[in-house]
C-alpha cells in the first residue's frame, strides 16, 4: 500500500466545497500578510490521505474531517473557535459494509437540510455519504460504485438544479465516475451502479470543477498522473460531458486546482507536479483552452494545491503540501497570473493533503494540511498585517 499511497491526493477546489474548505477564497481573508505561524499539530487516525474543512456541527466555527488509509476510518475533529481543536472522534461505521483503504474526502449539504454531509472514497472502488447529524456526528446513508482506485472526489453543481453532485477521479481505471444528485443524499438511480464513467488520460489523480469556457456550465479538468498531462471535459449542462482533450503539463501531476489567477473573468488552473518538484500555472482562454504552462519552484514531491487571499489583496495565492520536504510552499500572487518565489513551512512528516479556512474568526485563512507518516494534521494561523 506504501506505492499507491505516495500517488494520492485530495485536493481544494474553488467549484463548491471541494476539499471542504470555505467556499469563496477571497471573501474569507481580509487582513493577513501571507506569513504563518509555526504548526501545531493534531493526532489523527493511521496514514492520514486527505483533510476537509467545514463547520459540522452548527456552531459558525470550522471543523475538520480527515481520512484514514491505514485505520479505515475518519477523525472528526471539531474546532474551538480560536484554531485549536478537540481530540479526534471517530464516526460510526457502516454495517453492511466496511471501509478499506480511505482514499480521499470531501463535504457538502447533500440533502438540502444546512447540515454538512462528508463524502470518502476507498481504494476498492467505493465511495460512501455519510449524513450528518448536526453535531459532528454521522450516520450512513448510501454507498456507491465507482471506478478503480478513486483517489480524487469533487462537488458542485454539475445540472443547474440546485443540487450538489460529485466526481471522482478513478487512479486505476483511467476514467471520473460522475454521479448526479438527487437532491436527498442520494445519485443517479440510487442504485450501487448509478455513477456514469467518462475516460480521461493515464492514472488520473485530482478532480476539479468549474466553469471554463463561459457558458454557465461546470466544466471538469483531471490531472493525469501517468500521462503527464490533464483532460478537459466540458460540461454539457445536463450532468454530462463532450469527450476529454488533453493538454500536456510537467511531470507526474498530483493534484489540481482552479481559479482566477490573472483578474480577467477567466478560470485558470494550478497543478502540482509530483515527479518535477513544481507547480505548473495555465493561464484560461476563456474557451476551455489555456495557454502554455509555467513552472514555479515547490519543496520535494509537491502532492496538493490549495488556492485562496492569504494576504487580503484581492489575488488569489496558493500553498502546496510538499510530502518529501514535510513543509508547505506558500506562492503569493501579483495578480497577473505569476507568482512570487515560494516560502516554506514547516509542517509534520508527509505532508499529503492542505486545506484552506478562517479556522480562528480573524478575518484571515489559515492552512490546515494531512500528515501521512506522523498521523497528524497541521495547523498553521495566518499572521494579521503590521
Amino acid at each position: 500500500m506504501r506505492f499507491l499511497s505516495m500517488l494520492i491526493v485530495c485536493l481544494f477546489v474553488l467549484s463548491g466545497c471541494g476539499g471542504g474548505s470555505s467556499s469563496d477564497p477571497i471573501a474569507s481573508s481580509v487582513n493577513g500578510d501571507g506569513t504563518f505561524a509555526a504548526a501545531t499539530d493534531y493526532d489523527t487516525g493511521t496514514s492520514p490521505q486527505s483533510v476537509a474543512m467545514g463547520d459540522l456541527n452548527g456552531d459558525d466555527i470550522l471543523d475538520l474531517a480527515v481520512a484514514n488509509e491505514d485505520s479505515d476510518n475518519i477523525s472528526v475533529l471539531l474546532g474551538n473557535g480560536d484554531g485549536t481543536f478537540a481530540a479526534a472522534a471517530d464516526p460510526d461505521m457502516p454495517q453492511s459494509f466496511t471501509l478499506r483503504y480511505l482514499l480521499s474526502l470531501t463535504m457538502g449539504d447533500l440533502n438540502g437540510d444546512g447540515i454538512l454531509e462528508l463524502v470518502v472514497t476507498d481504494l476498492h472502488g467505493i465511495l460512501w455519504v455519510f449524513v450528518g447529524n448536526g453535531d459532528g456526528t454521522f450516520v450512513t446513508a448510501s454507498v456507491y460504485i465507482v471506478g478503480d482506485s478513486p483517489v480524487s472526489v469533487a462537488i458542485g453543481d454539475l445540472n443547474s438544479d440546485g443540487v450538489l453532485d460529485l466526481v471522482t477521479a478513478n487512479f486505476n481505471a483511467s476514467s471520473v465516475s460522475v454521479l448526479v444528485g438527487n437532491g436527498d443524499g442520494t445519485f443517479g438511480d440510487g442504485t450501487l451502479e448509478a455513477a456514469v464513467d467518462y475516460g480521461v488520460g493515464y492514472l488520473p489523480h485530482s478532480v476539479a470543477m468549474g466553469d471554463l469556457d463561459g457558458d454557465g456550465w461546470l466544466d471538469l479538468a483531471v490531472a493525469n498522473q501517468g500521462s503527464d498531462d490533464f483532460s478537459i471535459l466540458i460540461g454539457k449542462g445536463d450532468g454530462t460531458f463532450a469527450a476529454a482533450v488533453d493538454y500536456g503539463v510537467g511531470y507526474r501531476p498530483a493534484s489540481m486546482a482552479m481559479g482566477d489567477l490573472d483578474g480577467d473573468g477567466w478560470l485558470d488552473l494550478a497543478v502540482a507536479n509530483l515527479g518535477s518538484d513544481d507547480l505548473s500555472i495555465l493561464i484560461g482562454n476563456g474557451d476551455g483552452t489555456f495557454a502554455a504552462a509555467v513552472d514555479y519552484g515547490t519543496g520535494d514531491r509537491p502532492f496538493s494545491v490549495a488556492m485562496g487571499d492569504l494576504n487580503g489583496d484581492d489575488i488569489l495565492d496558493l500553498a502546496v503540501a510538499n510530502f518529501d520536504s514535510d513543509n508547505i510552499s506558500v506562492l503569493l500572487g501579483n495578480g497577473d497570473g505569476t507568482f512570487a518565489v515560494a516560502v516554506d513551512y514547516g509542517a509534520g512528516d508527509g505532508p499529503h493533503s492542505v486545506a484552506m479556512g478562517d479556522l480562528d474568526g480573524d478575518g484571515i485563512l489559515d492552512l490546515t494540511v494531512a500528515n501521512y507518516d506522523s498521523d497528524t494534521v497541521s495547523v498553521l494561523l495566518g499572521n494579521a498585517t503590521n
